[in-house]
């Protein structure tokens, strides 16, 4: 395989990590392509986690800083902090409890020092449990490519961003721009840092996707991500699918107006950065369908023409899932007050 030239960091948010974060540590070192820096950004942990970085530091085959925090920052904020502090060329986000593959860095850095234009890359991880024993199943186990594939910059990229239903920052590797290492906090609030991260990625540059599973990803009770937040079986997708339309209107309301604001407010910043008009108006079209559902009226009569509307004008196909969508919108349950 192709030794990476690039300068590699790893970036990590810990915060009370002390149970799993010494095999990851562990997993770094055991890499067939070390990193070149470790940052361990710690949000004032109160367990061992701090004193266990810094034990590994005194031994480890590259360098480690620890940065502390005053206060307690939060994961976005805090993977922020770790991100802005890293100097190599190449930026690999990094959870504190999972276990990575010895040719991950290897890998993947392998693919961008291959594909300049590449400015994230994806990989696949295997679900464990606390003791890192299989379950059988993939991060990324639905509309994930079989084969390593490459999506141009824009449209195309944004697309397997915005339908990959789990995204997750440990699976991603990015080159270290002004626009790629902007905290995403001064991008869009409220928003998780490699969602953001990956969009305005697969705006500006090529994307890749490896399909091998480089980690093992740890799930259990107490972690700061649900443990429920998997990608579903086609037998749960069914079920999620029919709770949404029967029980859970609200909810999916209010998520797709604060999905619209976040799309909106990650248009301004990539305007900022050149990106393409067409997919600035595919983003502000995905914008307003989600406010457009949002914003839905109670009446399944009123709905009639405004959804008839946007079907035959295309806007659902577009910016939806097509007919589907356009089905659901008129069949759900009135929601109990306007998002307008």
């Amino acid at each position: 395989m192709l030794t990476s030239p690039l300068r590699i960091s790893v970036a990590i948010a810990a915060y009370n990590g002390e149970r799993f974060l010494g095999e990851q540590l562990e997993s770094l070192a055991n890499q067939t392509r070390l990193p070149d820096e470790l940052i361990v950004s710690d949000d004032r942990s109160t367990d061992r986690t701090v004193d266990i970085v810094r034990c590994f530091a005194a031994r480890a085959p590259f360098s480690v800083r620890v940065l502390p925090n005053d206060r307690n920052l939060g994961v976005n904020r805090n993977f922020d902090r770790a991100v802005a502090a890293c100097t190599g060329d190449v930026v690999f986000l990094c959870d504190q409890d999972d276990v990575w593959l010895p040719h991950k860095v290897a890998e993947m850095s392998a693919l961008l020092a291959r594909h300049d234009k590449v400015g994230l890359v994806i990989s696949n991880s295997e679900i464990v449990d606390a003791a890192l024993r299989p379950t059988g199943r993939r991060l990324y186990a639905l509309k994930y490519p079989k084969v390593e594939s490459l999506y141009a910059c824009g449209e195309a990229a944004v697309r397997f961003i915005l339908d990959t239903q789990t995204l997750a920052g440990h699976t991603m590797a990015f080159r270290r721009t002004p626009s790629l290492a902007k905290p995403t906090e001064e991008i869009v609030i409220g928003c998780t840092y490699d969602f953001v991260r990956a969009v305005v990625a697969g705006s500006l540059y090529d994307l890749a996707v490896v399909p091998d599973s480089l980690t093992k990803y740890r799930r259990y009770n107490g972690q700061v991500s649900s443990p429920d937040n998997l990608p579903p079986t086609r037998t749960e997708q069914f079920r999620r699918r029919l709770r949404r339309v029967f029980v859970e209107y609200n909810r999916t309301a209010v998520k797709r107006a604060e999905f619209s604001r976040s799309l909106r407010q990650i248009c301004r910043t990539l305007e900022e950065f050149g990106a393409d008009r067409e997919l600035l108006r595919f983003l502000e079209g995905k914008a307003e369908i989600a406010a457009f559902q949002a914003g839905l009226e109670s009446s399944r009569v009123e709905r009639l023409a405004p959804v008839v509307a946007n079907l035959l004008s295309g806007r659902y196909h577009k910016y939806a899932n097509g007919l589907p969508t356009a089905v659901r919108d008129l069949v759900i349950p009135p929601s109990s007050r306007s998002m307008r």
